[in-house]
């Protein structure tokens, strides 16, 4: 696989005061070979051994114009102390950023040799190549990303990476792919139900059963002295209970909005046969 080809780019860039002039400093060489800053960044490009003093020769140069020496190491075991044979994949993207933020700075150092007219320097060169080296480690990056780490893909009416898939407007999460409103209170309470965000509703002619559990066809049997359907007693006392457990709260939270008073008042009534009194 291409894992086992990774590139490990490592050029020195230094600014006329040091690797780390914009970090206050260097503060020590770390593990792996790289200075640590005063403000406890890591020099993405400035190795212990190739850190010299007197490359400070050029003050043809801005101050903030780069004295750059190139080098390309092919070397695996550093790139295993520095990310872990074993987390590649999880820190491809802090690799990439990292990479990213390398081709910013030597394109910024160019701008600062073409200001003073140093095209001609030989670093102007050696720069241009550590830009392009830098571009084809992330084309390796990307490859590897793509052959080895395996991203999960998000279902249907969905979007994200790395396993976290979240739903478009309009759907919902259900058993790890997005549904529909109208398809989740299918689910729930039979093909004769149909739902919004916030509510599941029985189609015309329907209703919910005693257990609301399930949206059946509306009773034919009339009373005795009435065109209107009576409930039974157990129909009374749960509309009873769900009236006690709804209305509180919602005359709480909606008694002083009239629009959303008579919005949540109409879907109650279509859901469980009662409005809510002010």
């Amino acid at each position: 696989t291409y894992l086992l080809l990774f590139v490990v780019l490592i050029s020195t860039a230094q600014a006329q005061q040091g690797c780390c002039s914009w970090h206050g400093g260097i503060d020590y060489c770390g593990y792996d070979g790289y200075y640590m800053c005063n403000d406890g960044t890591r020099s993405p490009t400035c190795t212990c051994n190739d850190y010299l003093d007197d490359e400070e020769d050029d003050e043809s140069l801005t101050s903030q114009a780069f004295k750059t020496s190139v080098s390309i190491i092919l070397n695996m075991d550093s790139m295993q102390k520095l990310y872990g044979a074993t987390s590649v994949c999880e820190n491809i993207p802090f690799q990439r950023n990292l990479n990213n933020m390398i081709i910013t700075q030597f394109s910024n150092s160019l701008n600062d040799y073409r200001s003073v007219g140093a095209i001609g320097n030989p670093i102007y060169a050696d720069t241009e190549g550590a830009i392009a080296q830098y571009q084809i480690l992330g084309q390796y990056l990307n490859r590897i990303e793509a052959e080895n780490c395996n991203i999960q893909s998000c279902p249907s009416n969905s979007a994200g990476t790395w396993g976290s898939c979240i739903c478009n407007d309009g759907y919902l999460w259900k058993d790890d792919k997005c549904i529909t409103y109208n398809e989740r209170c299918r689910l729930t309470f039979g093909s004769n139900a149909h739902g919004d965000k916030d509510y599941c509703y029985c189609n015309d002619g329907f209703e919910f059963n005693t257990d609301k559990t399930n949206c059946v066809r509306k009773s034919s049997v009339p009373s005795s002295t009435t065109n209107s359907f009576s409930p039974t007693n157990n129909e009374l006392e749960t509309s009873s209970k769900m009236y006690d457990r709804v209305c509180p709260r919602v005359i709480n939270r909606f008694l002083n909005d009239s629009k959303m008073w008579k919005r949540v008042n109409d879907r109650i009534q279509k859901r469980f046969g009662f409005v809510c009194n002010k």
